[in-house]
């Protein structure tokens, strides 16, 4: 009891001190330590908790980014994917035109050679390795001429146009996509040709589906001829390649010494014509 009263007025005076005198400046000094140390070591466990939890964390979610990433990558992969099979499709599709190309190649090229043999033509591939489409008519005040393709560079005027029956015309005009051909019918059409029996005449074109003789070697020789021999280009002036088809004798007059003739190929049933380039 004693002690406790003892504190209790120790207590009192030092309040009273600090009262009457205030605090004394070490004790102030002293307190301003204690706090700025107490804030510091706060401010440190505050750092070293908040880089414990971001290392935390950044440990957590480094599976989660690697994932999210790889998320982020799949419409790329989807693009790219359907790119690989548009591009597969088309390679596909031109293929299948390669394909069908090849096969047209090697029928033109059975064609070309079966042409020969039944055209007794005799020269080089070189100048016989071209096949066009027939494309339409075109007639004007003066002229009629056959329109053909043109997908190769070997159509060139003057190129002699013809099918497995003989002779067609001769191209006069070369555009970009198309030409145009005389028909061996066109009155500017002169023909130097023979017959089986070794006749030689040359032949012009009326401007109508008919052709007459124009000049005749051998007079004596007409009344050797017969409805339906065939005329056969002579080779002579070496334009056109000898004995191919271009005519059927229709008739025969022999004391006027005129013969008519159609041609073998008419131009209005055929599609396809093959040239050959009389410039090689």
């Amino acid at each position: 009891m004693k002690n406790s009263n003892k504190n209790n007025f120790s207590q009192v005076l030092i309040a009273k001190f600090i009262l009457y005198n205030g605090i004394p400046r070490s004790y102030l000094m002293i307190l301003g330590i204690l706090f700025c140390s107490l804030v510091a070591g706060l401010d440190y466990m505050s750092v070293s908790y908040v880089c414990s939890v971001r290392s935390s964390l950044e440990r957590i979610t480094a599976p989660l980014k690697v994932e999210a990433h790889k998320l982020i990558q799949i419409p790329k992969l989807v693009k790219s994917i359907l790119d690989i099979k548009q591009e597969n499709e088309t390679l596909r599709q031109e293929i299948e035109v390669l394909k069908i190309e090849n096969i047209k190649a090697n029928e033109c090229i059975q064609e070309l050679d079966e042409i020969k043999i039944n055209l007794n033509i005799k020269h080089n591939s070189e100048r016989f390795n071209v096949r066009e489409k027939v494309l339409g008519f075109e007639d004007s005040v003066y002229n009629s001429y056959l329109i053909i393709s043109k997908t190769h560079d070997d159509v060139a005027e003057d190129s002699i146009v013809i099918t497995s029956d003989g002779i067609v015309g001769v191209v006069r005009s070369v555009y970009e996509k198309s030409a145009r051909v005389l028909p061996v019918t066109n009155s500017l059409m002169a023909i130097p040709v023979k017959t089986n029996s070794g006749l030689h005449l040359i032949i012009r074109g009326t401007d109508k589906n008919e052709m007459v003789a124009v000049e005749i070697q051998q007079h004596d020789a007409i009344s050797r001829l017969t409805v339906g021999e065939i005329l056969y280009t002579s080779g002579e002036g070496g334009f056109y390649e000898k004995d191919i088809p271009i005519a059927k004798i229709t008739k025969v007059n022999s004391k006027e010494a005129k013969i008519h003739a159609i041609p073998v190929v008419q131009i209005s049933d055929i599609n396809y014509v093959y040239l050959i380039n009389s410039n090689k």
